[in-house]
């Protein structure tokens, strides 16, 4: 019987230990803002890009998955590279052009602050197309604040 009990009570322990930061907002030690913004990496972003970019807004997302907190139409640039491949030799003004025409207005990148050990960045048209800026302007950079995961830095750019 006392095996079962100390059983019991390492359970409910271990259990409180894995959902602590569940709790804080329960109690209102943090806030469901506070929360979010230290548990979910996309929070500081989404609510930048809810407030300020127009409704209609088709974002090109590069470097994110989740796309939960968007208010805006989000295409993952992945998904559409293996679609229209879009990027096969074209020059940067060739690929914002096809953009356009797909009727994107805006670019979401995304960059991991702690890459998987043995990635490599390799630069692709669409670092070119961020960076020249006859093509992009540059609205934002944010880091996010979340503290269980790798931080992510976001870059959001207008296609001009």
């Amino acid at each position: 019987k006392s095996i079962n009990k100390a059983l019991i009570l390492f359970l409910f322990g271990l259990s409180l230990y894995h959902f602590r930061l569940q709790f804080l907002p329960i109690f209102r030690v943090w806030s469901v803002e506070q929360y979010l913004e230290r548990t979910e990496r996309t929070i500081t972003i989404s609510k930048w890009i809810n407030e300020n970019l127009p409704a209609n807004a088709k974002i090109l997302v590069r470097g994110e998955v989740r796309f939960f907190y968007f208010e805006r139409a989000l295409i993952r640039e992945k998904d559409f590279s293996n679609i229209s491949k879009y990027l096969e030799n074209r020059t940067p003004n060739e690929v914002a052009a096809l953009l356009k025409e797909g009727e994107f207005t805006h670019l979401l990148d995304g960059i991991s602050l702690q890459p998987r050990s043995g990635q490599k960045k390799v630069e692709t048209k669409f670092d070119l197309l961020v960076r020249d800026s006859s093509l992009t302007r540059k609205l934002v950079t944010m880091v996010s604040k979340n503290t269980r995961e790798s931080k992510f830095v976001y870059n959001v750019y207008e296609l001009l």
